[in-house]
């Protein structure tokens, strides 16, 4: 999410971890708002997903670990 993803990244953004057995089906490999020549494009890999605004709502800090008192707010 909001990442700039330069050429060293591959445009494929993600690979299997081997054509037998590629684990791609219990994981979300998912991006958001990223920009940069290797940001999302046709290249992508067929099991990534580009999340909407709405999807992306899920993932803030207070919902995936449950509270953010432990986050240093002064800076």
């Amino acid at each position: 999410m909001y990442s700039t993803l330069n050429n060293h990244i591959n445009p494929a953004g993600w690979s299997q971890w081997s054509n037998s057995s590629p684990n791609t089906s219990g994981v979300t490999f998912a991006e958001y708002s990223n920009n940069g020549p290797s940001a999302w494009s046709s290249a992508r890999v067929s099991f990534a997903k580009q999340l909407t605004a709405a999807q992306v709502s899920q993932y803030s800090t207070a919902k995936v670990f449950g509270s953010t008192f432990w986050i240093d707010s002064s800076g």
